[in-house]
């Protein structure tokens, strides 16, 4: 095996070919190379960072990738790397320093470019990032949800569809009644959303809401039989605002959709959200990250001090 570490431009087109392919195989998609090529495009940078695995006949086999964003730590504009794509084919799983040489040499690459990296991965990921390469753990993100059928989350809950449904759509009359706060709930580590960051995160596959200044992104994906509208973004990020989307959410798509979800670090959360309990998650999601350089401190541990949604990683 050889490893490897480029940024995107320096790919060729069989590199990307190869890299397609894999990530087809490893997360069960049919994507084409241009959605490789968008998603690595990314600002500041215009390019992202890779750590590849290449086998004996020189074939991609594994790549680990870091998306670099500008965000704000404390009014300091700082470049974090988004860990994604970790991909190994099934044949080529058995090293255990992979993983580390391929982040090593991604880091590598970006020479010094990265101030701080960080990622939400899966459990094995999770434990790997951890204890192996040392990273630390800033917090557990948590679901928010507005159930509109609740058989599609367990079946024997048929006879109760109706009253999900009138439930949802009393809390989404009297939200505003409840004393919401307009207040933006501003935090001081956050991703800057200028138009070249509107433009690469939102231009094409979501759907868009507007009202005056105030703007949210969601998208409609099938998790396993529930339809699951799933609320990415929006600004600003106050109980007032959030509330107000979730009604006009549900009177859109309430015959297209079972919940309206949004996940995040803590918010102020309006009457017609509730918060999921622990036992409850499909599955635990742990914001984890690693500082790079002086620009950080450790502050950007305290989960707290995020502000950090979906729109912050690359899933759904």
């Amino acid at each position: 095996m050889e490893y490897s570490g480029k940024t995107s431009d320096e790919l060729s087109e069989t590199e990307f070919s190869e890299l397609i392919y894999l990530f087809n195989r490893v997360f069960h998609k049919n994507l084409s190379v241009s959605f490789l090529k968008k998603k690595y495009h990314s600002p500041p940078l215009a390019k992202s960072y890779h750590g590849l695995m290449y086998n004996d006949v020189g074939n991609i086999a594994g790549a680990l990738t870091f998306i670099p964003f500008l965000y704000s730590f404390f009014d300091t504009p700082i470049v974090a790397g988004c860990a994604v794509d970790l991909m190994i084919h099934e044949d080529y799983r058995k090293d255990f320093l992979s993983v580390k040489l391929m982040h090593d040499l991604a880091i590598e690459k970006s020479e010094n470019t990265l101030d701080f990296v960080f990622a939400v991965p899966n459990y094995n990921s999770f434990l790997y990032y951890t204890k192996f390469l040392k990273w630390n753990e800033i917090g557990q993100l948590n679901y928010y949800i507005q159930v509109l059928n609740v058989s599609a989350l367990e079946k024997k809950l048929s006879p109760f569809n109706s009253i999900s449904k009138g439930l949802s759509e009393c809390l989404n009359v009297l939200y505003p009644v409840f004393g919401t706060k307009r207040a933006d709930q501003k935090k001081p580590v956050h991703k800057v959303c200028d138009m070249i960051y509107y433009t690469y995160r939102y231009s094409q596959k979501y759907n868009e809401i507007n009202r005056g200044t105030n703007s949210a992104y969601y998208s409609i994906v099938d998790e396993s039989g529930v339809k699951t509208a799933y609320l990415i973004d929006l600004f600003p990020v106050s109980e007032r605002w959030i509330g107000q989307v979730v009604k006009i959410l549900h009177d859109s798509e309430k015959k297209n959709v079972d919940v309206i979800l949004y996940v995040g670090n803590t918010i102020n959360v309006p009457c017609n959200l509730l918060k999921v309990p622990r036992k409850f998650e499909p599955r635990d999601l742990h914001l984890i990250g690693n500082i790079l350089t002086s620009k950080v401190d450790s502050r950007i541990y305290d989960q707290a001090n995020w502000h950090f949604n979906l729109s912050d990683i690359d899933v759904r």
